[in-house]
């Protein structure tokens, strides 16, 4: 593998680009409810990472296998942690 920093820099630009500019928009038009633009962010936030991701290998010209498997963690606890801490906090914060 070369010299990952055009790869990073890229994948930057898009998912801070986008969230930036959504943000932006939706700052300049008002309120919350409706604006297409919160919409965009609200249902769009978890997919961005992903379109970058994509996007920074078609322009980037990756050809490197994706290594995705489920496979990642053999500890179970870990996996029961990171399923059940997230929900204690976001219902903590709410």
């Amino acid at each position: 593998m070369g010299n990952p920093k055009p790869q990073i820099r890229t994948y930057l630009l898009f998912v801070e680009g986008i969230c930036f500019l959504l943000g932006i928009t939706a700052g300049f038009t008002g309120n919350s409810d409706g604006n297409i633009a919160y919409q965009i962010l609200q249902k769009g936030f978890t997919a961005f990472p992903v379109i970058a991701a994509v996007m920074t290998r078609r322009i980037t010209k990756d050809a490197a296998e994706w290594h995705i498997s489920l496979k990642v963690w053999k500890n179970p606890l870990l996996w029961l942690f990171c399923a059940v801490v997230p929900n204690i906090l976001i219902t903590i914060c709410l």
